[in-house]
Formats: C-alpha cells, sequence, structure tokens
C-alpha cells in the first residue's frame, strides 16, 4: 500500500521529526509514502529551512520509498525561489499548494499567476502530481485552480481531502486529469465517489500525524495522549476499509 498523503515537521506547536514519522509508518507494513513538510506553514519561512529538512529525511530514506512534494508558498517568489532550480536540485515527486494556508492571489498578482503556469507546466511535461489541500471555507474551494486544470489537461492533480464532497466530485468528472485522496474524507464521501463511477481516481491517505495531533487536542478530559503508533494503527484500518470499497 502506499500512503499518498503524509507529514513531517512543525505543525502547530508539535514538531514531528522525519524519523518518527517514517518509522512509525513502514512499520505498519506500508511500502511507499508521499510526504510533505508542514514546516512550510511556519511565519516568514525561508525555502532553506524547508530545503534542509527535506534534505535530512531524504538522507533516511530514499526517495524511492518516502517521496517529497514541494510545498510551494507564494512567499517563495520573494525569495527568488524557481520552480526549475528546485526541481533540479532536489528528487521531489511532485507539488503541494495549499491556498488554506497561504494567501494566493493569482487572479490579479501577475507572479503568482506566473508561478502557478511554471507548476502545473512543470508538473504536465514531467508526468508529477500536484497535491492541491481542499475544504469548505471557499479559499480552498475545490475549483479554486480550474483553469490550470483546463490549461493543462496532462498535469496530474489530486484534491487532497475531496471538500466538499459534491464541488469535488464536479471537477473530477469535467477534468479526467483531476483525482481525489481519502486524507480525514468519511467513509460517506468513499461511498459517494464509488458510486458516481470515480473509485478509480480516488488515491489512499492518511494525513498522519495530523491524524494524531487532532485526535489529542479533542481527546476527552482525563483521556491519555494517543501515540504515534497507536495513531496510526487507526489510520490504516481506515486506509484499507477505503481501499477495499474502493477495489
Amino acid at each position: 500500500m502506499t500512503d499518498n498523503h503524509i507529514h513531517i515537521g512543525q505543525f502547530d506547536e508539535q514538531y514531528y521529526s522525519a524519523q518518527e514519522v517514517f518509522d512509525t509508518v513502514l512499520n505498519a507494513n506500508v511500502k511507499h509514502i508521499v510526504y510533505s513538510s508542514t514546516s512550510s506553514c511556519i511565519d516568514n519561512v525561508r525555502y532553506s529551512q524547508i530545503e534542509k529538512e527535506i534534505d535530512g529525511a531524504l538522507k533516511l530514506c530514499d526517495s524511492h520509498i518516502a517521496t517529497p512534494l514541494f510545498w510551494f508558498i507564494p512567499d517563495y517568489i520573494n525569495q527568488g525561489v524557481t520552480i526549475e532550480s528546485v526541481m533540479k536540485n532536489n528528487p521531489y515527486g511532485g507539488f503541494k499548494l495549499h491556498p488554506y494556508s497561504h494567501t494566493w492571489t493569482f487572479a490579479k498578482d501577475k507572479k503568482q499567476n506566473k508561478a502557478l503556469h511554471e507548476i502545473f507546466s512543470y508538473a504536465e511535461q514531467h508526468a508529477l502530481p500536484i497535491l492541491i489541500h481542499t475544504g469548505p471555507s471557499g479559499v480552498d474551494s475545490p475549483d479554486r485552480f480550474e483553469k490550470f486544470f483546463e490549461e493543462y489537461p496532462a498535469a496530474r492533480v489530486i484534491l487532497a481531502h475531496g471538500r466538499p464532497i459534491d464541488k469535488t466530485i464536479k471537477m473530477m468528472h469535467r477534468f479526467d486529469n483531476v483525482e481525489c485522496d481519502t486524507a480525514f474524507m468519511p467513509e460517506e464521501s468513499v461511498h459517494t465517489l464509488v458510486s458516481t463511477g470515480l473509485a478509480s481516481r480516488v488515491l489512499p491517505g492518511s494525513d498522519f500525524p495530523i491524524t494524531q495531533f487532532m485526535a489529542n487536542k479533542f481527546k476527552k478530559d482525563n483521556a491519555r495522549d494517543i501515540t504515534l503508533a497507536g495513531q496510526y494503527e487507526k489510520d490504516i484500518v481506515v486506509l484499507r476499509k477505503y481501499e477495499t470499497l474502493l477495489a
């Protein structure tokens, strides 16, 4: 099994090292991990910080087993970070965009618009995925980057979480290059995707270790914190259940 949605790095007040995340997931008999660094959401983060973190992760686990995604944030434009140079110098297996955590104003910002064209063009030319966070807020609607889905029909797009599910399905029916993953996806949404004939374009993903962070944050009073291994045991049960539903 591949877990297509894993994280390392800083998340809120918690830091999840690549070592502990990789060990936990691979010990659960997962054969392949696709991950990105939530340290990308640190205020005023420099790409050099993220690159150092990814370099450290790559020393622990080969990119064929644990594949990093280049999480591109708008401020990298101001830092002089270019798509071509980053992808040339690092074994990233694709891209990530998070319009809820970062402010994308590409409709009026020419530099942002140009950067997105470069990302989608590179992904199309090199057969790499673009993982895009989705949610119900509006700024992270599944159709937020729709014009790029249409302009780059060979660029593989994965709508993380598939939320809202109706808009996700609309994008998947409209564009053959659009998929989604099951990270934090309710079982009802998986059944809906199956019933609409889209099961083959749904990827298993857990969002671990964010699942552990959320479980401990919202635990009942006096309940013990769940460990990383304990949480991933729960996550893998869900992943395997969804895998069966989607088969």
